[in-house]
């Protein structure tokens, strides 16, 4: 049922106004949001001002997550992270025990452009207050999105819609003791789970490709994937399993035989591993930096003879 409905209050931030849903008045916070900002709209001209950059500043005890409709932010912090956000990325930041970040308009300054996006700052579970600080950014296509009945939406946190279906299907398959639904996972935990794998399934007909791929072969897992779309083509043959997309029925069975090689064929499994995480530790800005400057320099000499 619909309570009330809160306008947003517009605040001049030094170059652009952010309408500020969150707090208000008796409702200092709704769930777990504490504040919920409404970045822009707004179209800028080349030469932004400095003074509309968030400077560093510091958080925590909360997480902070970031979506953009149009334009562009780049974000710092003190863990290291550089990220520029796009339309339909999320960046999400873990505050936990303390991190300092900064938020810039770089590109608008450059070159101009418009800016539409929103923020919310998230508290964090009373027993995570005081975990780790963290950073992950999530490109558009690892976001689900639901089209239905003439309306189109993008899911950027929580655990989406299908979750009850699966593990009613597991239960209708007598599986529901043996597949566990672990739900959103923080990033920080993420590296533990992998290393507790003995390979990692990658089945999206969707996504082009999954960051969660390379993350997984960079701790030495093998990939069993359809060899479909950029994942397919992403993934070296000896890293893992491909599986053609054909029909329904002969992909699933081939999927199937897939999992099985993998179980009950421990060297190969290891062997695929070992290729997975040779192949990791090349995917470095430095490396595509030089297999580019390689490519520039082939097209070049092709050109002049």
């Amino acid at each position: 049922m619909l309570q009330q409905v809160i306008d947003q209050r517009r605040r001049d931030l030094g170059g652009f106004e952010v309408g500020r849903v969150l707090p208000f008045g008796v409702h200092k916070m709704v769930g777990p949001f504490i504040f919920f900002d409404h970045i822009g709209p707004a179209d800028f001209a080349p030469g932004l001002a400095k003074s509309a950059d968030v400077r560093p500043h510091p958080h925590i005890g909360l997480a902070t997550v970031t979506y953009l409709f149009e334009g562009e932010i780049m974000h710092r912090d003190s863990v290291g992270s550089q990220e520029a956000i796009q339309p339909g990325e999320v960046n999400w930041m873990t505050a936990g025990s303390g991190i300092t970040h900064s938020e810039r308009f770089e590109k608008l300054r450059a070159v101009g452009g418009p800016l539409h996006g929103i923020q919310s700052w998230v508290a964090l579970p009373g027993q995570d207050e005081e975990t780790g600080p963290a950073f992950a950014h999530y490109g558009h296509v690892e976001l689900p999105t639901v089209e239905e009945g003439g309306l189109w939406a993008r899911l950027i946190a929580g655990e989406g819609e299908m979750r009850g279906a699966w593990e009613s299907y597991a239960k209708h398959l007598k599986l529901a003791d043996k597949v566990q639904f672990l739900g959103q996972i923080p990033w920080h935990e993420m590296s533990h789970l992998y290393r507790s794998a003995d390979a990692f399934l990658f089945t999206s007909l969707r996504d082009s490709f999954g960051t969660q791929v390379l993350e997984a072969m960079g701790h030495g897992l093998p990939i069993l994937t359809l060899d479909h779309q950029g994942v397919g083509t992403f993934v070296p043959s000896e890293a893992g399993i491909k599986v053609r997309v054909t029909s329904p029925q002969q992909t699933v069975a081939n999927l199937a035989e897939g999992i099985r090689r993998v179980a009950l064929c421990p060297e190969e499994r290891l062997k695929m591993g070992e290729a997975a995480h040779a192949f990791a530790r090349t995917q470095t800005w430095e490396r595509r930096a030089e297999q580019m400057s390689k490519l520039y320099e082939e097209v070049s000499l092709r050109t002049s003879s």
